[in-house]
């Protein structure tokens, strides 16, 4: 009972004039999709920052996984911003043009959800942050096309998700 206390205390204290940061998720990376987020503080527990991902590639063999998505969020620190626990509320928008299997789809998503955080402070500039969202997610297909016939077109759809929304592990500099 006493350790979760402890991990919670034993949280460093951050640097001077944590204000901005610009970071990367290297998951995202994994996955070939360059990404970029901004964090603001605006006050003691409190920041509020915005995520973009985008994703252009097409292959040779007729696959796609190009789509682009951004992902505002408001976050609560319990003791410092940019440091240690975090919670808070996210929205996603983005467009995708996906096809991996049988089907390709085409489309837009709309979404919400709420986020946990942690993040360690490894150096005076440099963060790593470990994040997870859950939330709903609507995905509103365009179009959805047998990926071997393109003239196959099996009319706008929509599919309702609850589950997953956001997942990185986030490295972060501290501008200022």
């Amino acid at each position: 009972m006493l350790l979760p206390v402890f991990f919670f205390l034993a949280t460093p204290n951050k640097a001077d004039a944590q204000i901005m940061e610009i970071g990367t998720n290297a998951l995202g990376w994994a996955t070939l999709t360059p990404n970029i987020a901004i964090d603001f503080g605006f006050a003691q527990h409190w920041s509020a920052g915005v995520s973009a991902d985008y994703n252009p590639f097409k292959y040779n063999d007729g696959k796609t996984s190009q789509m682009w998505m951004v992902q505002p969020e408001l976050r609560w620190w319990p003791r410092h911003q940019f440091v240690g626990h975090a919670v808070g509320v996210h929205g996603t928008v983005g467009g995708y043009n996906w096809g991996m299997m049988k089907y390709r789809y085409k489309g837009m998503l709309y979404g919400c959800g709420v986020t946990y955080s942690y993040s360690w402070m490894f150096h005076k500039r440099w963060n790593l942050e470990g994040n997870i969202g859950v939330g709903y997610a609507r995905l509103d297909h365009d179009n959805v096309y047998d990926r071997q016939d393109q003239y196959t077109c099996y009319g706008p759809r929509t599919k309702d998700v609850f589950g997953v929304t956001k997942l990185g592990i986030k490295i972060s500099y501290i501008l200022f």
